[in-house]
């Protein structure tokens, strides 16, 4: 049998608090949580790796689209080019394995897909 409290103090103490209803649903979104005899039981493993997963750091030097569209000014669609580029180094972070690339290889993307897209007036291309 589970119960919830232990569950959310165990969140708690490792820095990502959850409501009882964000509990139910991540878990039966991951599995950790499952219905056995009438009764719901707690799968310890995918719990705790999901907890690992949840509180993730987010290594120095990555964005995310949003913070790509607020520092470069581009649009939502933009920003997730950029993150899917071949080009651009990225990565899923946290519990809901948020894209999140490197800043350097993003500002190279952005570079590269800034020049696709323009006319020189001068040479009529």
């Amino acid at each position: 049998m589970i119960y919830i409290n232990d569950v959310l103090k165990r969140c708690e103490e490792k820095g990502h608090p959850m409501t009882r209803m964000g509990i139910y649903v991540a878990g039966k979104r991951e599995g950790f949580i499952v219905e056995k005899n009438g009764d719901k039981e707690l799968d310890i493993d995918k719990f705790n790796k999901w907890l690992e997963k949840a509180i993730e750091e987010i290594p120095d030097g990555y964005l995310s689209a949003k913070q790509i569209i607020e520092k470069y000014g581009v649009s939502q669609v933009e920003a997730y080019f950029i993150l899917n580029d071949p080009d651009c180094e990225s990565e899923k972070f946290g519990a809901y394995g948020v894209l999140y690339g490197k800043q350097e290889r993003i500002e190279s993307v952005i570079t590269k897909r800034g020049k696709k897209h323009k006319y020189n007036w001068e040479e009529g291309k």
